[in-house]
């Protein structure tokens, strides 16, 4: 037996449009003292959906939490063509409650195309890595070792990004019973 009332669902996804401005209702209640970052998420990825051609699909999304939004109150989300092409296009997205950004959002679309599928091999040998999570997952631990990579193989971009280095003979902090070289960078920690 079915309904032909919307899911509760269908009615948070279900926007008044003008233009490229779209309204959402949002719950009035519910477990958190903020709405839900994923339902943000959804709506902002609905209102640019509504904008591309439907044979367009998402491709590519980019989004920022910028404060945390209120139930009961309506949410805009502003969507902004930035780029309309034959098999591409870029969205983005401003949500606002009060008139304050609550999410900013980049979005790209992309005609499906024929073509090799292409997925990294797994990588054996990281389980001595693992251990089971509070929910019975695996995951990772502080006992791995951190990435290094010799000195002087990374340039200064990897420095202004945040990457540590070290000078021969200085002290890191590393996993008991594990030791670096003396002259070591510290990559991706």
């Amino acid at each position: 037996m079915s309904s032909t009332a919307p899911s509760w669902i269908a009615q948070l996804l279900d926007f008044a449009r003008d233009g490229d401005t779209f309204i959402a209702p949002q719950p009035t209640e519910g477990p958190g003292r903020s709405l839900f970052g994923g339902l943000i998420a959804a709506q902002a990825l609905g209102a640019a959906g509504r904008t591309v051609e439907p044979d367009k699909l998402p491709q590519s999304l980019h989004l920022y939490f910028v404060r945390g939004g209120q139930y009961g109150i309506d949410v805009e989300f502003h969507v902004e063509r930035t780029r309309d092409g034959r098999s591409f296009d870029t969205r983005r997205v401003t949500a606002k409650q009060n008139g304050k950004t609550i999410l900013e959002m980049i979005a790209s679309f992309h005609v499906p195309e024929p073509g090799a599928d292409w997925q990294r091999p797994e990588v054996r040998g990281l389980g001595r890595y693992l251990s089971p999570g509070p929910t019975g997952r695996a995951c990772a631990t502080a006992s791995r070792p951190a990435w290094t990579t010799p000195c002087g193989s990374t340039g200064p971009s990897c420095r202004a990004t945040g990457t540590a280095t070290r000078s021969p003979g200085s002290t890191t902090r590393t996993p008991a019973g594990w030791s670096p070289e003396p002259c070591t960078t510290l990559v991706g920690c």
